[in-house]
């Protein structure tokens, strides 16, 4: 592990100012469970790019994994900003509401994370069908990914909480 983070101190040498290997050097800290030096590397990351997704999402899951539910909900917000109605930013944003006891906003998000994915998957089957069409010899799994699955806990614990 220390080698991969020697190899990255390089890259940064030699690109400092990549967000990208910000974001990958915030990965290996946080697999270290370094998770200060995680959230340095994001938001170094997000300083030089700050509409990288990534870098604010990731900064975003780990205070939520440190239980900073406030300074979270803050890398959410700006996330969506960037993009909005992005599923996985949604969830996020969510998660912080209902650790922080703003039930109703929380299961408004997840209601939205739900028809986020539901629009996704269906551009999705679109972009499939018509590369199938167009593509006929090529498998559909090559062509587009399928969007991951939202987990339904945080949303049935927000909704079974609402009065």
């Amino acid at each position: 592990m220390q080698r991969r983070k020697r190899a990255f101190y390089i890259a940064l040498k030699l690109k400092p100012d990549d967000a990208d290997v910000w974001v990958r050097l915030g990965d290996l800290s946080r697999q270290q469970r370094s998770f200060q030096d995680a959230l340095l590397a994001y938001d170094r990351a997000v300083l030089l790019d700050p509409r990288h997704l990534d870098a604010v999402n990731k900064s975003g899951l780990l205070l939520i994994e440190l239980q900073r539910h406030g300074e979270a909900l803050t890398k959410f917000e700006q996330s969506h900003a960037i993009h909005p109605g992005r599923p996985e930013t949604l969830i996020g944003k969510g998660v912080c509401l209902q650790a922080l006891k703003r039930l109703e906003e929380a299961a408004a998000c997840y209601t939205m994370a739900l028809a986020a994915q539901k629009t996704m998957t269906l551009e999705s089957s679109l972009a499939t069908s018509c590369s199938e069409w167009a593509n006929p010899r090529k498998p559909s799994h090559t062509i587009a990914r399928r969007p991951r699955s939202i987990p339904a806990a945080p949303l049935l614990s927000a909704i079974s909480a609402v009065p």
